[in-house]
């Protein structure tokens, strides 16, 4: 569905710009300006945020505790954080 809006929005554009500009591109540079992000650039980007901001909340941890020597101990570190605030959210944990 956001791809279908992307492509409407996208084609929007193009016609505007066609009209402002008097010139008419081909059917190659329509579908090139057109076209929207493919499922798989989607899931790539969502991918991409997701340990972006997974490495940024490491890191924290990292610089958080001046101790710990390594980002994989850190990972762990906030995995465990992560377990005892929900335990402690759903009252399993004192």
């Amino acid at each position: 569905m956001g791809k279908r809006y992307e492509e409407l929005a996208n084609l929007n554009f193009v016609n505007v710009l066609e009209e402002t500009v008097k010139i008419k591109l081909s059917k190659v540079q329509r579908d090139i300006l057109i076209r929207g992000a493919s499922e798989r650039e989607l899931v790539d980007s969502g991918l991409e945020e997701t340990m972006m901001s997974a490495y940024h909340e490491i890191r924290e941890t990292k610089m958080l505790y001046p101790e710990v020597d390594s980002l994989r101990t850190a990972a762990f570190i906030s995995a465990i954080n992560k377990i005892a605030i929900s335990y402690s959210n759903l009252g399993i944990f004192p």
